[in-house]
């Protein structure tokens, strides 16, 4: 598996949409126009109220809905469609965007780990792209074509560090895709204005956050739903897959993943095998151990690999956040670093 490329990208949020799109053109086409995904699409215009839906988002986070115009403009893909694509993890069952993410929080020794279990077609085109917006603070983030970034492992340069495990769970017709609402938190000046705008946020679907905050010693769990959103402190080791875990989320209509569950089964019991206080180096030759544990659904079946496309390794601490990126196929991470601007 090749490495992520690396873009930078830079200006206002319509330009920094366009240059998004631009990455994203060739397969995104190719993606939107392919029969299975064309009859999904028509089945949610029908299903949801899609231009009052569009109309809030473009309320709520105007920043972010430049940021979709320029990428609708990018790619030459009408805006409404662009959308939906955006819409996808809320309205599709999350087996298309399975991931794992695991935690430590140590004082010292604070990480966050995910693996992702990316669509075999569109692994080759994602990005990992370096954001610097006009008077917004930067980020790092996996950029899947067309989707907003922020919506899988990302980190800013004022200080967060977030983990999004999309959540199978029954969408509703009213509020804002999770894709643009991840994206907006790496726009945030503080942990506590992430938490609030999370909190507050009104959401289609469901996502779950891991998020730290450089300097801080509280990182948090928050799973946030149409109907709910909960917050829970991650003490020393944590684990979160694509289903509701917090006992005031649990809900018997909510979807059935198995492959979730048995993903988070089987990391939990992994997680006991680790050092009650486990270093950086623990978790590392760990995370070089760990085999793949189910694989993902493709539009093209003989394209699935039982192996994650790629884990994400990210630590924070009190001026520098690292992040280290292992792909398939690949016998040395990617490494970043970059300090904190405050």
């Amino acid at each position: 598996m090749q490495r992520l490329p690396r873009s930078k990208l830079s200006g206002t949020s319509f330009e920094i949409g366009e240059e998004l799109g631009r990455l994203s053109k060739p397969i995104l086409k190719k993606y939107l126009s392919h029969p299975v995904y064309s009859r999904q699409a028509n089945a949610w215009k029908k299903t949801y109220p899609i231009p009052e839906l569009m109309t809030a988002a473009a309320q709520s986070f105007p920043d972010c809905w430049e940021e979709l115009r320029g990428l609708s403009t990018g790619c030459g893909i009408d805006l409404d469609d662009v959308y939906i694509w955006n819409c996808k993890p809320d309205f599709a069952k999350t087996q298309h965007d399975s991931s794992t993410s695991f935690a430590v929080n140590r004082l010292a020794n604070r990480f966050i780990v995910q693996e992702i279990w990316e669509d075999p077609c569109l692994r080759p085109y994602c990005h990992l792209v370096d954001v610097r917006p006009i008077k917004r603070p930067g980020f790092l983030a996996l950029y899947t074509p067309g989707m907003l970034p922020g919506n899988s492992f990302s980190t800013s340069r004022a200080g967060l560090v977030q983990s999004v495990n999309l959540l199978d769970i029954p969408a509703v017709s009213k509020g804002v895709p999770s894709s643009i609402i991840s994206r907006s938190v790496l726009g945030c000046g503080s942990l506590l204005e992430a938490i609030d705008l999370l909190m507050s946020a009104p959401r289609i679907g469901g996502a779950h956050h891991i998020l730290a905050w450089s300097g801080e010693f509280v990182m948090l769990s928050i799973e946030a739903t149409g109907f709910k959103v909960t917050v829970v402190p991650v003490s020393n080791k944590y684990a979160h897959t694509n289903h509701t875990v917090h006992n005031e989320q649990k809900n018997p209509s909510q979807a059935q993943n198995l492959l979730s569950r048995r993903r988070y089964a089987e990391v939990l019991e992994e997680l006991e095998l680790l050092p009650d206080y486990p270093t950086e180096a623990d978790v590392l030759a760990w995370l070089r151990k760990r085999p793949g544990i189910a694989a993902p659904v493709s539009l093209e079946a003989a394209a699935e690999k039982l192996n994650p496309s790629m884990t994400v390794f990210l630590r924070c601490v009190s001026s520098k956040i690292t992040v280290q990126i292992f792909s398939s196929g690949q016998s040395e991470p990617e490494k970043f670093s970059f300090s904190v601007v405050k």
